[in-house]
């Protein structure tokens, strides 16, 4: 399988050695005096390097961890700008992708249930519905045996356009509902700026597969202030 290309072709033995070698050096990373974001997303991308549905738990444990540091350093960050001061930590570095790659990988549904999980996240939402929109086109059969689309890719434009002119739509993808109701639930709250830009973020990754009849909640995204 294309979509496996990934993973390293290494006998069963050899692969449940590894995986407890990676899942071991995952726990003790954290520990380490020292380390940085930068350190536990590495791991991460090992994990994704092994696609093992074994290391999800441990994969979701790093990308906690990195987030609750993130979220430390972006206070630190911009406490330091309202005392006229600029520090360098990392806050403005994102490593969020290594764990939603990781997580693609895997694929399987517990892997897709922690993306979901994330999708209200404002610091990797944006990432892990991206992430199921790869899992979503690695579905497709456009994309077998073509790995590599052009930029934009007007390919389908011709199909689409003949479906609006009849009035027809593909019905909406799952993953679409399930991006779909988190942003709902944003605009609903009352949000505020960053809020708001981060369900017109989810939105768009949405909106790139087929969703069916969304026009209510389009204008009311297009109604944002």
């Amino acid at each position: 399988d294309s979509h496996d290309s990934h993973r390293f072709n290494i006998s069963d033995d050899d692969a449940t050695k590894i995986v407890e070698l990676v899942e071991a050096w995952g726990k003790s990373i954290l520990s380490v005096v020292g380390v940085t974001r930068h350190h536990i997303s590495v791991v991460a991308s090992a994990i994704g390097r092994i696609a093992s549905p074994l290391l999800t738990p441990l994969l979701q444990q790093l990308l906690d961890e990195d987030l609750t540091r993130h979220k430390q350093q972006k206070h630190d960050f911009l406490k330091s700008l309202h005392k006229g001061q600029r520090v360098d930590n990392g806050a403005n570095t994102y490593f969020y992708r290594s764990y939603t790659e990781a997580l693609v990988k895997i694929g399987d549904e517990v892997a897709i249930d922690v993306l979901k999980s994330y999708l209200p996240n404002q610091y990797c939402g944006e990432d892990a519905a991206l992430a199921l929109k790869h899992i979503w086109d690695n579905k497709q059969p456009l994309s077998q045996g073509w790995q590599f689309k052009p930029s934009p890719d007007f390919t389908e434009v011709k199909e689409k356009r003949g479906v609006l002119i009849e009035g027809k739509r593909k019905d909406s993808e799952p993953f679409v509902e399930e991006i779909l109701s988190v942003v709902t639930r944003i605009i609903e709250s009352n949000p505020n700026e960053k809020e708001r830009q981060h369900a017109l973020k989810l939105a768009r990754t949405a909106f790139a597969m087929p969703y069916g009849d969304k026009s209510d909640l389009i204008n009311r995204l297009i109604q944002l202030p």
